[in-house]
């Protein structure tokens, strides 16, 4: 996809309350907050043109400002926890055409609780998009290949979720895989207007480590994260 002619809107979801670690986009790694590490990453990436965070909270939104980044009022009911990834990204959209006066637009969506993503790795994944001409992109991480060996137990009985003969097989002849890791997402308005939900099935593969894939949920989580920051 040639998006040369297309604006690059970056879009940090970043609500006040979290259930399982209070305030975590605003918990501090080397006395920058989660918030404050992905906005300079962003800042400093050469194909976002503006960033704009979607959130419920004045003392983020004070933040984002003083970094000079653009506020998207997200409304009480976009901000519980078990409000939907792609509600909000919806709500931003449209924010953004009714602003911006425009229906096509790249998003960059990057998590704040992914802080050790730098700007090198948004920048590859630009670069990556580029060359593989690709509608969008999506960074995710390898795992263990023994996952394709689950089972389901339906009825009191196994009900293998993939290929039985992977029940049996070694780790080192079955394929690949990868997940999502939450830190970088490519895609255009209009790829994700048509179901309203992030266009994955159009999207290159960005592969990025473990250490920099870790998204921080739970103290521990923020504990390694702290370890490992000197180190990406």
């Amino acid at each position: 996809m040639n998006f040369s002619n297309l604006n690059v809107y970056a879009l940090l979801p970043a609500k006040e309350n979290s259930k399982r670690l209070k305030n975590k986009n605003l918990r501090k790694i080397k006395n920058k907050s989660l918030l404050q590490i992905t906005i300079e990453s962003a800042k400093k990436s050469k194909f976002i043109d503006e960033i704009f965070i979607s959130t419920d909270s004045k003392k983020i939104s004070k933040i984002g400002q003083k970094l000079n980044c653009k506020i998207i009022k997200r409304p009480k009911n976009l901000s519980t926890d078990n409000v939907l990834a792609n509600d909000v990204i919806d709500h931003s959209i449209k924010h953004l055409i009714k602003i911006k006066k425009k229906k096509l637009f790249l998003i960059v969506l990057l998590q704040v609780t992914t802080p050790l993503r730098t700007t090198k790795d948004i920048n590859k994944s630009f670069e990556l998009l580029k060359t593989n001409r690709s509608r969008g992109l999506l960074s995710v991480k390898k795992i263990s290949s023994n996952y394709l060996k689950s089972i389901m137990i339906s009825n009191k009985k196994i009900k293998p979720i993939n290929k039985e003969d992977y029940l049996t097989a070694n780790e080192q002849f079955l394929p690949s895989l990868y997940k999502p890791n939450g830190a970088i997402y490519i895609f255009t308005s209009k790829d994700f207007r048509v179901k309203k939900s992030i266009p994955f099935k159009k999207m290159t593969p960005f592969v990025m480590s473990e250490k920099k894939s870790i998204d921080i949920n739970v103290l521990d989580d923020l504990k390694i994260a702290r370890k490992l920051y000197d180190q990406i």
